[in-house]
């Protein structure tokens, strides 16, 4: 990989962490179905 300015930086989930995708996809649909009682949009 070629240096850049600013330094570039790639992360990636472990295993263990993609194990919270499904988890993670819950809540934001969750959110997304009750965002007007939360935030009144």
């Amino acid at each position: 990989m070629p240096v850049t300015q600013p330094v570039t930086v790639l992360y990636e989930l472990t295993k263990h962490g993609k194990s919270l995708q499904t988890i993670i996809k819950d809540l934001t649909d969750w959110g997304l179905q009750h965002r007007k009682e939360i935030i009144g949009k």
